[in-house]
């Protein structure tokens, strides 16, 4: 019973401090792992999730391999981590049920020991004392409203869309700046070639509330994973078609008379291509 009891606790305490234990040496590895030798420009792919050492055989010899993942925190579930945060902070601007405290009885009525299945498995039946009942289905039924309220929520393609921006600025400041061409002073025509340094360098959103166009960049970001925040320009939404015809170019050169630019009347009844200014 004592080395029972020994046993337990010396879990119980492993479960609390785990993260300072250290972990046993990659050389421990089973018998069954696999090995390859890779030579000079030869490339090995491993599935996602493979446990894998380089190690180079002759310690007289430098050798540097780079491990690349491809897709790494780029997934569907990734992408749904981002706009689930944002329809859900949407909802709570907007929404004052979703900015109410929770309940003091949280504690005690939801989680998985307060379940009836817990109870049937390993209290014979009976809850635990400490088990709200009463509390626990009312609190289910509230949990239950306001996921189908994010759910229907998330059904509708404009929410999709604006979830889907706040997930590609996440991507944007991941992003190594574009490369930097040759500076100089260019004067440009309508005749002129030009094209983005950078096919996805930039995000376009719009935000109809207060009438302008964001566009996200990372033009200034670090090579450094965010080592800088990711910057951003303002326009009023006049210029929304001409941003995106640029954005949408991929890359790709085009004429600066391609792009559309809005046409505003003047007082005199000409129009310009400049908005007036209202000062």
């Amino acid at each position: 019973l004592h080395s029972f009891f020994y046993d337990y606790i010396s879990i119980l305490l492993s479960l609390f401090f785990f993260l300072i234990i250290p972990r046993p040496p990659r050389s421990t590895l089973s018998s069954s792992s696999a090995a390859s030798d890779v030579y000079k420009r030869q490339v090995l792919y491993m599935p996602r999730g493979t446990v894998h050492q380089g190690d180079t055989r002759d310690s007289d010899i430098h050798s540097l391999h780079i491990t690349l993942s491809c897709d790494q925190m780029h997934t569907w579930a990734d992408m749904f981590h981002s706009m689930m945060g944002h329809r859900i902070d949407t909802l709570a601007a907007n929404n004052v049920e979703w900015r109410k405290a929770l309940p003091r009885n949280w504690w005690d009525s939801l989680g998985e020991v307060n379940s009836k299945g817990f109870s049937i498995n390993f209290l014979e039946g009976k809850p635990l004392g400490s088990t709200d009942a009463t509390g626990r289905a009312t609190l289910l039924a509230k949990t239950r409203q306001l996921l189908s309220e994010l759910y229907e929520d998330c059904k509708v393609a404009h929410s999709i869309d604006m979830g889907v921006d706040s997930y590609a600025r996440t991507v944007l400041e991941k992003r190594q700046p574009p490369p930097k061409g040759a500076v100089s002073n260019v004067t440009l025509e309508l005749s002129s070639s030009v094209r983005l340094t950078s096919a996805t360098c930039a995000r376009l959103i719009h935000n109809p509330a207060v009438g302008e166009v964001v566009v996200h960049h990372s033009g200034g970001n670090s090579v450094v994973c965010y080592g800088a925040p990711l910057q951003q320009l303002r326009f009023e939404d006049d210029l929304a078609g001409s941003i995106a015809f640029i954005l949408a170019s991929k890359g790709r050169r085009f004429a600066v008379g391609d792009i559309v630019m809005p046409v505003f009347e003047l007082d005199d009844g000409s129009t310009d291509l400049v908005a007036p200014d209202e000062n």
